[in-house]
């Protein structure tokens, strides 16, 4: 007997269940298909003669299968179950973290900032004998809303 076409024609992401009856008589391989709307389940089976030890492999490996599943659940109990941690926002950037953000090449960002067209500060970190620029996240998001500012080189010199 053919699975049916139901079976043949599953959705991706439904998965048939499948489980192997023993009888004296022989071995019958069982389907189930739940139904993607979970009105129905579509169940079909079909005769086959096995080996006793195919079918002790078969029988084992649905309980280890089984066994695997439950643990895979407990996971995910235990995952759901732990509360979320607060996601921070960053308060400041750095020129290369702008950059990405906003879709631009960190010189054009170090130089926005030289001629005061952002509004930036330098930190006391220093990479090669020059301090590094940082930019408020609220800096950020006025660019994007409003654009540069005027060029202005004393906006964020603070010597």
């Amino acid at each position: 007997m053919q699975p049916s076409n139901r079976l043949a024609t599953a959705k991706p992401g439904v998965f048939p269940a499948v489980w192997l009856q023993s009888t004296d008589y022989g071995s019958t391989l069982r389907f189930s298909l739940p139904d993607p709307d979970d009105s129905i389940t579509v169940e079909t089976a079909m005769h086959v003669n096995l080996s006793p030890d195919l079918t002790t492999l078969l029988t084992d490996l649905r309980e280890e299968v089984s066994l695997v599943n439950a643990k895979l659940d407990a996971t995910l109990a235990e995952l759901r179950s732990r509360p979320h941690a607060p996601v921070e926002t960053k308060r400041w950037f750095a020129v290369d973290e702008v950059a990405a953000l906003l879709g631009k090449r960190p010189y054009t960002v170090r130089e926005w900032a030289r001629h005061g067209q952002i509004n930036a500060a330098k930190k006391a970190e220093r990479r090669g004998g020059a301090a590094l620029w940082t930019i408020s996240a609220e800096e950020v998001s006025r660019y994007r809303n409003e654009g540069l500012l005027g060029i202005d080189t004393d906006r964020n010199n603070t010597n």
